[in-house]
């Protein structure tokens, strides 16, 4: 279990959320003086460094993922922000 998927049992919304994506918002945030590679690291996120990591579902090499990815999250975090929002 990585940090990332504590941060998805306290904040269901970020489930979408392609690993790479997740990982450089928190990176930004919190700690953006930090290495990019060094905090990968450090939270145990190997597979957001090493390009040759096998493929078991994760986020493209450069932890983006794909537009599909990216366009799914959106489309279900607008989703949720506006029932919350409609409450």
């Amino acid at each position: 279990m990585t940090i990332l998927d504590d941060i998805r049992q306290q904040y269901p919304q970020y489930a979408d959320v392609p690993d790479g994506k997740l990982a450089s918002a928190i990176r930004q945030k919190y700690y953006p003086d930090a290495d990019p590679t060094e905090f990968y690291k450090k939270a145990g996120l190997y597979h957001l460094i090493d390009a040759n990591a096998p493929d078991n579902g994760a986020p493209a090499a450069n932890g983006l993922g794909t537009d599909l990815q990216n366009f799914g999250a959106a489309a279900g975090k607008t989703t949720l922000d506006t029932i919350r929002g409609a409450k």
